[in-house]
């Protein structure tokens, strides 16, 4: 049997798992002057913690919590940011644990008056906000619909002479 040298290993950089990537973790306060100043092993204790309850499973009481939290409304990017994960990755959870995912698609009704108040001058993200969709859902709507968008509002624009 042949023996493998590990210390080559070592000079190898690590790669997180795609999770743990998109993990963003808020910088420690400069604390240099405080004497109540974390220690070092605290820090990334923390840090660490923080990572890890991004990428962990809800346990059994918070999943039954974010299923009640579904069910009686709220949305799945709301129980996500409250417990510290992505929308998707809640989702699997749930999807695993039984429960049916809503299928928060625009009905006739919600289009015609998507259609109706984008024609009267609102905005996308005021016509998403009232009818409870993002501005990228009204907006993929109404260009699946054959209305024709105006230009964006606050972009670039061209350079007079």
């Amino acid at each position: 049997m042949a023996t493998i040298d590990v210390s080559a290993l070592e000079a190898i950089p690590r790669v997180p798992s795609p999770a743990v990537r998109k993990t963003t973790v808020a910088p420690l306060p400069d604390t240099s002057g405080e004497v109540d100043s974390p220690s070092e092993e605290q820090a990334v204790a923390q840090v660490q913690a923080q990572q890890r309850w991004r990428t962990r499973p809800l346990s059994p009481e918070d999943l039954k919590d974010a299923t009640a939290r579904y069910r009686s409304g709220k949305t799945l990017k709301e129980i996500a940011a409250h417990y510290g994960m992505s929308r998707h990755f809640l989702t699997d959870q749930l999807r695993a644990a039984g429960v049916e995912i809503r299928n928060h698609s625009m009905s006739e009704d919600d289009l015609r008056q998507a259609i109706y108040r984008y024609g009267a001058g609102e905005s996308l993200a005021t016509i998403g906000a009232k009818l409870g969709f993002s501005a990228k859902t009204v907006w993929l709507a109404l260009r699946k619909a054959g209305v024709p968008m105006r230009p964006r509002q606050g972009g670039r624009v061209g350079l007079s002479s």
